[in-house]
């Protein structure tokens, strides 16, 4: 799904990153570095940061994710949960993208 936006739909639309490496870059490499359920966790937290109120500037995968480093750190409270958390971001970022998609394609057309 993210080569398929990398190479059709990303190239069609205007370019407004605000981080480096792009949001595309970043999940390819999370997944690459991290695995299946960390490198969703890290994409659904880039996406949900990538927002006009957040930041912006370098910003490499790294585990556990900035700013949830209460959830995903050691020793952290929720270890045990941490599995389900995964699980449930992983589905709020598959929702995420599949709308997204829906809506720059039907841009497209």
């Amino acid at each position: 799904m993210l080569r398929f936006y990398k190479n059709f739909l990303s190239p069609n639309m205007v370019s407004t990153c605000r981080y480096l490496p792009t949001c595309s870059e970043y999940s390819m490499l999370s997944y690459k570095q991290f695995g299946v359920w960390k490198g969703t966790v890290l994409t659904a937290w880039r996406l949900l940061r990538c927002n006009p109120l957040g930041s912006s500037g370098y910003d490499p995968p790294s585990w556990p994710p900035r700013g949830l480093d209460a959830v995903y750190g050691p020793g952290s409270p929720v270890e045990d949960v941490a599995p389900q958390i995964t699980v449930l971001l992983g589905s709020v970022l598959a929702l995420y993208i599949a709308q997204s998609l829906i809506k720059e394609i039907s841009y497209i057309l």
